[in-house]
């Protein structure tokens, strides 16, 4: 009697994937990204919109509701500059944001990027584009009303205090970090050290992050660490090769620590 040859099966085809190419400022940097191809289709024109919502797990199959999507050109924030380089991508670019970081400082709106105040903020603003200063809360109809006429909504992290109260205030001075990732949060364009998996460690400015440590890294350092046995003596030689990356972006479940940078005060 004949024995049937057992036959092992193929492993299933790996998800498809597409690239999602985004350019990263003025610098000519390009990160890629892949995205399951079945997700995220209703965005394909938008690459910088897919990747908010590939970032965010949003949004996979179907588009929201309502969706105005505006195609700005990103720009590469340089030092504590958030607001300065959201205004310059407003305006096209015109003015730069180290030429609005140039004008606040001689205003002495600032001294390295950060404002000082969404009052002094609106104040730069003004003189480029027509703008309000709204102060209350950001849940409101009149703020649902201008979103959806199309304007654009810049929220400075100062509000944030200033509609906490005294007590939330205190708290955040004296214990800014409440959860772990607070920790990442306050080393937001800062040089990180991640240590991943497989004796890899990153060096890199932390540009994005989101809940589950996916990063962006630029100008990223990559050390990969490895462990040969000499045919002689048999001792293990360790071995480390170094790469740089201008932009990386690194998936959260190899990562195994982040380390903030050191501060000297």
């Amino acid at each position: 009697m004949s024995q049937a040859a057992s036959v092992v099966p193929p492993p299933p085809p790996p998800p498809r994937t597409v690239s999602c190419h985004l350019t990263a400022g003025e610098h000519g940097n390009v990160a890629k990204m892949q995205l399951p191809i079945d997700e995220y289709k209703w965005a394909a024109d938008h690459a910088e919109l897919q990747r908010g919502c590939f970032l965010s797990r949003v949004c996979q199959n179907a588009q929201p509701k309502a969706c105005q999507y505006y195609d700005i050109a990103s720009l590469l924030q340089v030092g504590p500059t958030c607001g300065l380089t959201a205004l310059s991508m407003l305006l096209n670019g015109q003015p730069t944001a180290a030429e609005l970081l140039e004008n606040a400082a001689v205003q002495k709106y600032t001294i390295n990027g950060e404002m000082f105040s969404a009052q002094y903020l609106y104040e730069l603003a003004q003189k480029h584009l027509k703008s309000t200063l709204y102060e209350g809360n950001l849940n409101s109809a009149y703020i649902k009303e201008q979103l959806t006429a199309g304007c654009c909504l810049l929220v400075p992290l100062s509000s944030v205090h200033q509609m906490a109260t005294e007590e939330e205030q205190l708290s955040q001075v004296i214990l800014p970090v409440k959860e772990p990732l607070d920790l990442i949060r306050l080393s937001l364009d800062e040089k990180v050290y991640v240590k991943m998996r497989n004796e890899r460690e990153l060096r890199g400015r932390l540009h994005a992050f989101d809940q589950h440590l996916n990063m962006v890294l630029g100008d990223a350092e990559e050390t990969v660490t490895t462990v040969e046995i000499d045919e002689e003596t048999y001792e293990e030689v360790y071995k480390t090769t170094k790469r740089t990356i201008p932009m990386l972006f690194v998936r959260g479940d190899g990562v195994i620590l982040v380390s903030p940078p050191m501060r000297v005060g």
